[in-house]
């Protein structure tokens, strides 16, 4: 079984089959593991390369406000936003790839 599976036998386990629960319980483990298990979107991918973006900033040892980070994460170009992006599509990907194993 995958993680996906795993998990949404644990969030929504059998009752009694043909029970509404059990209906019901069928339906939201299907929908858990299509939402588990589904492509990222653009918007997780930016927050997921603005996350990678800003640890790379701490490490330099700058400490901006979230302010200066949004300031300075949009005055970036979209080239240089999009080495995160991919960055951060590689590391979403195999996290999928992972839950769906």
């Amino acid at each position: 079984m995958s993680i996906a599976t795993d998990e949404a036998e644990e969030k929504y386990p059998e009752s009694r089959p043909f029970s509404t629960t059990w209906e019901n319980n069928i339906c939201r483990r299907t929908g858990y593991i299509a939402g588990r298990t589904a492509a990222p979107t653009f918007r997780e991918i930016e927050e997921a390369a603005y996350a990678l973006w800003k640890t790379d900033v701490n490490m330099a040892g700058l400490d901006p406000t979230d302010d200066e980070y949004t300031a300075a994460w949009l005055s970036l170009t979209n080239t240089q936003r999009d080495i995160y992006r991919k960055k951060a599509t590689a590391v979403l990907e195999a996290a999928r790839q992972e839950v769906m194993a």
